[in-house]
């Protein structure tokens, strides 16, 4: 993403607003240099705007499937094929 693109599209009114959840560098300190997270038109989460108590419950249970799965001998269910990852 083109930061003072966005930058000058939210200050000049092109668009109406934004919601970020991500950064465009880490740790964010500050999150946008050019101070986007300050503006009145732009919701910011710390990266954890999927987190919600449902979608936790879901990996956690994913990922005790996969722990099941492989103490059974039997292949994790999403494993990543390098050799075609899309």
């Amino acid at each position: 993403m083109d930061e003072e693109a966005l930058y000058k599209a939210l200050k000049e009114g092109w668009i109406a607003g934004a919601g970020l959840d991500v950064w465009w560098s880490y740790p964010p300190n500050p999150p946008s240099r050019l101070g986007i997270h300050k503006l009145d038109n732009v919701v910011a989460t710390p990266h954890k705007a999927g987190w919600t108590r449902s979608a936790r419950e879901k990996c956690i249970k994913f990922a005790a499937e996969n722990v099941k799965r492989y103490l059974q001998g039997e292949e994790p269910l999403n494993v990543v094929d390098y050799d075609n990852p899309y």
